[in-house]
């Protein structure tokens, strides 16, 4: 049974608040998040850290390999066969993926078959243009599609672009029918005054460097391709430039810091737009008034 989720940007608070929230409610939490997925990512990532990991079972963290593919599909089959295992269990879904959070309740769009001519069109304008080009192209004509997109994740940036190309909608607003969806709960979407959230990426960035994050990224770099899709995740392919010794630490701390902001913006405007959800402001001082707020939220 699912009792409710909690989301917001990266860097807001979610995983200490919601293991609060999980262990008074005696929930265990499903993690909502398309790059905690990975084994061996757990500083880059922010995965929840051993000792979190002991005081709350947590599902759907560090089991995959980066080798191995995930979509919104395998997250929202996942949780189905979690429910169908655990049917008296309470869970709590943690996380940042706005969409596998919308596929889950909604159902997953039947989106448009593949058109094979507009997919030649695209896959031929990135080998003359690069896949940079569309990848802006994607942001421009889906900006709330886009806080899934990769900079490197060429399948889901071309087919973003198919699907407005074949419909003149963007992917992101693609309803139609859905299937497998668990219809609604309720939602705690966690949010901060911006300069704080801010403050807290960029002193989050500096972390996970004193952390081991580039040694993480080193022994990554002998196991798996600097081109696969995990290694496009955020910080990552940045650091591979600094383990090759083409870009400077400090230069590329704070291109981390600027892209991770830039994400948390794209996520913000996911949960104004595309989440019903509790709005719950945290303060720098405290958040004990809060998680009391969550647990009220999710006892109703």
């Amino acid at each position: 049974m699912i009792i409710g989720a909690i989301v917001g940007a990266t860097g807001v608070g979610k995983t200490q608040i919601g293991i609060e929230v999980a262990r008074r409610l005696g929930a265990e939490i499903i993690s909502v998040d398309s790059r905690q997925i990975y084994q061996g990512m757990a500083i880059g990532t922010a995965q929840p850290t051993p000792v979190q990991l002991a005081e709350i079972p947590h599902h759907l963290v560090g089991f995959l390999s980066p080798l191995e593919s995930y979509s919104v599909a395998s997250f929202v089959k996942d949780v189905h066969r979690l429910l169908r295992q655990f049917p008296d269990q309470k869970f709590l879904l943690v996380g940042g993926t706005g969409l596998y959070l919308q596929a889950l309740m909604e159902g997953l769009s039947v989106l448009p078959p593949l058109d094979e001519e507009i997919r030649s069109r695209l896959m031929k304008i990135e080998e003359r243009r690069g896949l940079p080009c569309l990848y802006k192209w994607a942001m421009k004509v889906d900006p709330i599609g886009a806080v899934v997109l990769k900079p490197g994740d060429s399948h889901r940036i071309i087919r973003c672009l198919e699907v407005f190309l074949q419909t003149g909608k963007p992917w992101s607003d693609q309803q139609g029918s859905r299937l497998g969806g668990i219809n609604s709960f309720p939602v705690a979407w966690l949010d901060r005054d911006r300069a704080d959230l801010y403050k807290r990426i960029d002193q989050r960035v500096e972390s996970m460097l004193s952390a081991g994050w580039q040694e993480e990224v080193r022994d990554l770099c002998t196991q798996i391709p600097a081109d696969s899709a995990a290694m496009q995740s955020l910080g990552y392919r940045s650091l591979i430039h600094v383990i090759a010794g083409t870009h400077p630490l400090r230069d590329v701390i704070l291109q981390i810091q600027q892209e991770t902001r830039n994400f948390a913006k794209r996520q913000l405007t996911w949960f104004r737009n595309k989440t019903p959800s509790t709005r719950i402001c945290l303060t720098e001082s405290g958040e004990i008034c809060e998680i009391s707020a969550i647990e009220k939220l999710f006892q109703k």
